[in-house]
């Protein structure tokens, strides 16, 4: 349903990902495939809200002050989980910029992360969603942002150019802190279905 929506670099990296995972696993392509589809898209189905759900999620905040701009993020992880985090330097190699994520390995989009055009974002579970449905997973807009935009006028257009284009955003909602370090800008935009 959302095969569409996806950005070719982010499938090139699931792909890549399902190829390693095969050669590690002795397993065939088509399982280590399923594996990273379940992964990630199925994070975006396991974060979605309903109306009567509590939600519960991470927290962040930004400030400017006379000591510079600051992006803070206070994660709802356990202990458990942030070991399994790593920082992952994604060079590309086809014109887009390069950036900074604070992620598990396993998936593909951007929680936590800085862009060589010096904007950065994090990534916190939203609220409750009305119409949760099919759509692109909020983790691959974020990756999607931190390689292709760079300024928070960019960030917030790419936001709102899905819905302008026929498109929506998958299950769960999220809310996005975004600060352009160049001039101490930044947005709160909540993304949801």
């Amino acid at each position: 349903e959302v095969k569409e929506l996806i950005p070719d670099s982010i499938k090139q990296q699931m792909e890549g990902i399902a190829q390693g995972l095969s050669l590690y696993w002795s397993v065939s392509y088509e399982t280590a495939w399923q594996w990273v589809l379940i992964t990630n898209l199925g994070f975006d189905i396991l974060n979605k809200h309903k109306l009567e759900d509590e939600a519960t999620g991470c927290t962040a905040f930004a400030f400017h002050s006379d000591a510079g701009t600051f992006l803070c993020h206070n994660t709802d992880n356990t202990a458990a989980n942030l070991k399994l985090g790593s920082l992952i330097h994604y060079i590309p190699d086809n014109g887009d910029y390069s950036f900074l994520s604070f992620f598990s390995p396993a998936f593909v989009g951007a929680a936590l992360a800085i862009n060589e055009k010096g904007l950065g974002l994090t990534y916190n579970v939203g609220g409750r969603n009305k119409n949760p449905g099919a759509g692109l997973t909020v983790l691959f807009k974020t990756r999607e942002v931190m390689a292709t935009c760079g300024s928070l006028t960019e960030a917030i257009d790419s936001f709102t150019s899905l819905f302008d284009n026929g498109g929506m955003y998958g299950y769960s909602t999220a809310n996005f802190l975004i600060v352009d370090f160049n001039d101490a800008s930044m947005a709160r935009i909540q993304v949801c279905a």
